[in-house]
């Protein structure tokens, strides 16, 4: 995961972009995404997506924290069926 933009964040709202790349000698099936550590609902460009190998894939995603309290960060997962899971920390 790389190239993580927050375009906007607003009242628990937000958009943002990222790269994900199969850095792998193998294809990734069913490759998602999850905001971790945060009560939220997202919806992302593309999410169950399969990655070849060497292959990127640019993500816009907009998101709604739900959380009683204010909320400076939250973390990125991304992984496959049969990939190692990558978490990224995202700060708002």
């Amino acid at each position: 995961v790389t190239d993580i933009h927050v375009k906007s964040f607003n009242e628990g709202r937000g958009i943002m972009t990222f790269t994900v790349r199969n850095t792998g000698k193998n294809p990734s099936f069913m490759t998602r995404l999850e905001m971790e550590d945060v009560k939220r609902v997202f919806f992302a460009s593309d999410n169950y997506f399969l990655l070849e190998s060497n292959e990127s894939k640019t993500i816009e995603m907009e998101f709604v924290v739900r959380e009683d309290k204010p909320v400076s960060q939250f973390k990125l997962m991304v992984g496959g069926w049969n990939t190692k899971s990558v978490t990224k920390n995202v700060k708002l």
